[in-house]
């Protein structure tokens, strides 16, 4: 799929209404739901923090990056930050250095309590029109990695590890 195929799709995206919990179950270790319902009554407690999904053209005109510690750049919601999406585009300069005018906001998705460290994380997916620089914060990033979105969406790509 080129970018402008993506991005065509993104817009429809943007209407959509997109209750993740399923996908979200999917992706858990085995044991988190319990922990979800154990803290139940105390999710609306939580702390607050915005992750972005960013895609952006390569050289092959394919586009993806989720980058950090195999999770997206992200945060914890700051005095300074106006909005959710305003976090998530602060935490992704500051720990992957894509530069916020680069970036547009497509839609927040459906956000994911936390259990280990009591946060309401709540994702975006932006994209970027040209491949940005990328330049990792060393203090909270290991690596970056580019994931095609083709492998990010396939589903046989998902380990279970225990």
């Amino acid at each position: 799929m080129n970018f402008e195929t993506f991005k065509e799709l993104l817009s429809k995206v943007q209407h959509l209404d997109l209750p993740a919990e399923k996908s979200h179950l999917k992706m858990m270790p085995p044991y988190r739901n319990d922990l979800i319902n154990l803290n139940g009554k105390d999710i609306h407690k939580a702390r607050k923090a915005a992750v972005m999904a960013l895609f952006y053209p390569n050289e092959l005109n394919d586009k993806g990056v989720h980058s950090a510690q195999v999770g997206f750049p992200g945060g914890k919601v700051e005095k300074e930050d106006k909005t959710l999406a305003d976090t998530a585009l602060r935490e992704t300069f500051e720990e992957v250095g894509v530069e916020i005018n680069n970036m547009v906001v497509i839609k927040e998705l459906t956000k994911v309590y936390i259990p280990p460290s009591h946060f309401n994380v709540y994702p975006f997916i932006g994209y970027c029109l040209q491949m940005p620089v990328l330049k990792k914060q060393d203090e909270e990033v290991e690596a970056i990695l580019e994931v095609d979105l083709k492998h990010f969406l396939d589903d046989a790509n998902l380990k279970t590890k225990k």
